[in-house]
């Protein structure tokens, strides 16, 4: 497994796993040191999970006000491209201040979208520059041809962290998110796509591999995705797992 950090306003870090105790830092060839512009940004949160349903794991990351959000595709062979621009992404979002990111599929179509919590870093933006310090919550939309439709959610607000998961065990992906000055919001998903969705849960024995990784495959496109649980001494495993899907069967 390998480690990417979001960095502000300096480069970002990619350290390439070598297997054998020690990493490489490969973010400048990889493509991910800056932005499509050549620009270290004020890196936020950051989130890495298959966008585009090619079986790699893709990166976002929410940055400060005027810079913009980056997409980097995953190209494979090490190597990634930042699609935020042409993605619909990069632009509409620059007037906001990113904070958490999440990569979910909250409508249950077979395609990942992105969840971004926002607020500016100074509290009384409003005095000193045309910006509004308080921001709704983003949902950018996955449309499944390489672009993302733009959705504001819940009030205006100094939003900083986010978590996701299925709370009510509907199948929808739910979130929580903080704010300062303020209580936490709980995000029930009410979303009415008429999808279907698979939970699974993996069993495994305490001497089994720390990690497991399964590969599935619907039978509604080549659309694969990846199962990863983690458990360690100060980890979270991700268990059971929720994946929206527009048709149950599986093929394989």
């Amino acid at each position: 497994m390998d480690v990417f950090v979001a960095n502000d306003t300096v480069p970002n870090f990619l350290f390439y796993n070598l297997g054998n105790g020690r990493f490489e830092e490969a973010a400048l060839p990889a493509g991910v040191a800056y932005n499509g512009d050549g620009r270290a940004t004020s890196s936020m949160g950051v989130d890495f999970r298959d966008l585009d349903n090619d079986g790699w794991e893709d990166l976002v990351m929410t940055t400060n006000a005027n810079e913009g959000f980056t997409l980097f595709r995953n190209l494979g062979s090490k190597a990634f491209l930042d699609i935020a621009q042409a993605a619909l992404l990069s632009s509409v979002s620059l007037r906001y201040a990113g904070w958490s990111s999440g990569i979910y599929d909250f409508n249950n179509e077979g395609w990942k979208d992105i969840f971004t919590a926002n607020g500016h870093v100074n509290p009384n933006m409003e005095q000193i520059s045309s910006l509004e310090s308080r921001e709704p919550l983003l949902v950018f939309l996955n449309r499944g041809n390489g672009r993302f439709a733009q959705s504001a959610v819940g009030e205006k607000s100094l939003y900083r962290g986010a978590a996701f998961g299925d709370l009510n065990r509907d199948g929808k992906m739910d979130v929580v998110v903080t704010r300062l000055n303020a209580r936490p919001l709980i995000l029930t998903n009410v979303t009415e796509a008429g999808n279907h969705w698979v939970r699974v849960r993996l069993h495994g024995h305490r001497k089994s591999p720390e990690q497991s990784r399964r590969d599935w495959r619907t039978n509604s496109r080549d659309d694969r995705f990846r199962i990863t649980v983690e458990s360690r001494d100060l980890s979270v495993a991700r268990t059971p797992f929720s994946r929206g899907i527009n048709n149950f069967r599986f093929l394989s």
